[in-house]
């Protein structure tokens, strides 16, 4: 309801004396009559930015503060002195509410085996191994010998040069090189004589290509 005497709003429901805030019912009201913003009788200071004065505040800050001091006293006056000495397994018992153990019992599983069957050697077995063992030694390189003359330092394919002389070696090196020379001029005498060929081929064509133009 709406008394247009005090410009007073009040609701069945009795929201704002309870909560101190407009009820929907209210702000109905304020619609259907246009009303922008609301009446400051119905803004109650602690919805407002200083809901408290000054003087009160303070009083409020004091007041914690004294109630920090008095909470610190107790818990120094509760709390033992971190002086004393004391060993981490007094401290976990404490914590946990059990004891620590002196011997620990568990150790090291026992090694897996590989897979697959490992391999039983024989007495016989044992014995060759180790007659094998003793008797593998490095044994000296030895050299070849010729399949021609039995001598050393050389084999059939240089057995003659290494039996040579120093001269009869000269010689047989210049025999060596003339061959070369030779096969080498007789290519190229070859490829002169093919030259030569191809020289006079092209001269006939040329000629039989005149004898045509004339007739």
């Amino acid at each position: 309801s709406h008394n247009q005497v005090d410009g007073t709003f009040d609701c069945s429901s009795g929201h704002f004396n309870r909560h101190g805030f407009l009820c929907r019912h209210v702000f109905c009201v304020f619609a259907i009559l246009g009303m922008d913003n609301i009446p400051e009788n119905y803004i109650n200071c602690r919805w407002r930015k200083n809901p408290l004065p000054d003087h009160l505040r303070e009083k409020r800050h004091k007041f914690l503060l004294s109630k920090v001091t008095d909470l610190k006293k107790e818990l120094e006056i509760d709390t033992p002195s971190q002086n004393e000495p004391k060993n981490k397994d007094a401290l976990y018992e404490d914590l946990l509410g059990v004891k620590a153990h002196v011997m620990v019992g568990i150790k090291n599983p026992n090694k897996c085996p590989n897979k697959g069957h490992r391999r039983f050697k024989s007495v016989a077995g044992k014995g060759k191994a180790i007659k094998k063992a003793t008797t593998n030694q490095k044994v000296p390189f030895k050299q070849g010998e010729c399949s021609k003359c039995g001598q050393m330092s050389h084999n059939k394919h240089t057995c003659d040069e290494n039996r040579m002389s120093d001269e009869e070696y000269q010689s047989l090196l210049k025999k060596k090189k003339d061959s070369i020379d030779f096969l080498v001029n007789e290519s190229d005498d070859e490829d002169d004589k093919l030259d030569e060929e191809e020289v006079e081929v092209a001269d006939e064509t040329d000629k039989y290509d005149e004898d045509e133009d004339e007739d």
